[in-house]
């Protein structure tokens, strides 16, 4: 009886010793398998992270390009202002240039009419 009993125990030790064995096999292949997993995530991440890095390095690509541009911008529009201010300028002086030509043509004719009325009094007319 105390033989069938340590038989018993024996064998029932040894399926616990096989389960357990079963399950350290398991644990430690699910184990394998989450690192697995976890280094495909942190591969997933890294990815990320450079395309982050890409995306960044774009933006402010484009951020420096549009700083640019506002102050070629800036740029065309004092010149535009000169340009309008040139024009102004011209116009007022093509309008006195023109006001000055006007008085010289009367006067002209005032001299020719003044040249005529001495010829008429020197040639005794």
């Amino acid at each position: 009886m105390v033989a069938d009993e340590v038989r018993n125990l024996a064998q029932s030790t040894s399926s616990s010793v096989d389960n357990s064995q079963q399950l350290i096999e398991v644990s430690a292949l699910h184990a394998a398998e989450g690192g697995e997993k976890a280094d495909e995530v942190a591969a997933v991440i890294n990815e990320v992270s450079a395309t982050i890095k890409k995306t960044a390095a774009l933006i402010a690509e484009i951020s420096e390009a549009s700083s640019q541009q506002t102050d070629g911008i800036t740029q065309i529009n004092s010149a535009t202002n000169e340009m309008d201010n040139g024009i102004q300028r011209l116009a007022a002086n093509s309008e006195e240039l023109a006001a000055a030509a006007e008085a010289v043509v009367n006067e002209t004719g005032e001299l020719t009419q003044a040249v005529s009325d001495l010829n008429e009094i020197i040639e005794g007319k």
